[in-house]
């Protein structure tokens, strides 16, 4: 027999079942006590009992008994015991995403504080809390892209991945979002040959402030519309904010060689444009989650393909039967108490 948590927790769940359990005893008794010092106050114990025929003490403490076995088999419920073996069909199911993320200079810019980079990387780790059991793949680009995490189902790793990203990672300046997609295309490719060409069970998510980004070849978006399942989100306001370059990067940026800086606005027209080219959607980075469950909308329309497809001869997950002792128990104390509280014998004339 095992536990739903690992047996070195063991000891603390005894010992929480055993502090829970002393509390709820002792406040009932302390409770109790009380209660008969006020009885007290009103008339002796024994014509107390004989002016309230309905009256119990032994009823009482039977109450006490049965609420401490029921917060014991509430606990060990919560603890799910397994035990007897039994072939179990397991289904793991998931969808692939794959994230692109601009990381050129311009994602530094602070129109959405810290930085917009900043800003996605914590978008992402949202989107990864929410979407426990899908696949995720990272694909940086710049002037450049690189595949920087495969599809995974280990959502730990990636959220590590997406923490270390910065604007240098990639050596090469610019957008250039059509490498992006070639790339993404090899990645998609290679696993339909693998599991099918199911268009609805992979999904896109692209994260860009869509300045300077190069135009993505036919080829590309025929692909994107037959497989993919497209989401742009806009990172960044159409007012902008002014980011300033290192001297090397001269080159790279169409700028003044008095004044290296540059501002960068959000290119809402481009962005939904590619959408619109891949038959997808585009939304605006929101402050709040709103962007978050919109873009969970629209994953939740794609159809989850099977991983894989096996049974299992494992022990059985048994917490149905310490739960159902404590709800035996919480019926039988709630017949109990309506015996304590009832009123027909409350009106009985004294003949003594």
């Amino acid at each position: 027999m095992y536990f739903a948590f690992p047996w070195k927790y063991l000891p603390l769940w005894l010992l929480s079942v055993l502090l829970l359990t002393s509390f709820v005893v002792i406040s009932l008794i302390i409770y109790e006590n009380s209660r008969e010092k006020k009885k007290l106050l009103f008339a002796d114990k024994i014509l107390f009992e004989k002016l309230v025929v309905g009256y119990s003490k032994v009823l009482r403490t039977l109450s006490i008994v049965l609420s401490s076995l029921l917060i014991v088999f509430i606990l060990l419920a919560i603890a799910q015991p397994h035990w007897g073996s039994a072939w179990v069909k397991q289904q793991k199911v998931a969808r692939d995403i794959m994230i692109l993320i601009d990381v050129s200079e311009s994602m530094m810019a602070g129109d959405l504080p810290p930085n917009r980079l900043e800003r996605v990387k914590q978008k992402i780790n949202i989107l990864l809390d929410r979407c426990q059991g899908d696949r995720f793949g990272i694909l940086a680009f710049s002037g450049e892209s690189q595949l920087i995490c495969p599809l995974t189902l280990d959502l730990g790793y990636i959220k590590t991945v997406i923490n270390a990203m910065n604007t240098d990672m990639l050596s090469k300046e610019g957008t250039n979002l059509a490498g992006a997609l070639e790339e993404l295309k090899k990645v998609f490719s290679e696993d339909i040959k693998e599991s099918g060409e199911d268009k609805y069970s992979r999904a896109l998510i692209l994260f860009t402030d869509g300045e300077d980004l190069s135009t993505a070849s036919d080829d590309v978006l025929e692909f994107l519309k037959k497989y993919v399942s497209v989401v742009v989100v806009g990172v960044g306001t159409p007012e902008g904010a002014e980011i300033s370059f290192p001297e090397w990067m001269k080159k790279h940026v169409r700028t003044s060689n008095i004044k290296l800086t540059h501002r960068s606005c959000l290119n809402e027209e481009r962005l939904k444009g590619i959408a619109l080219e891949s038959q997808g959607f585009y939304l605006r980075m929101t402050p709040d989650d709103k962007d978050i469950e919109f873009i969970l909308n629209e994953l939740e329309k794609l159809r989850k393909i099977f991983q894989s497809d096996e049974i299992r001869f494992q022990k059985v997950n048994r917490y149905r039967w310490p739960l159902s002792v404590a709800c035996i128990l919480l019926a039988m104390d709630s017949i109990l108490w309506y015996a304590i509280f009832s009123k027909k014998s409350t009106k009985k004339v004294l003949e003594d």
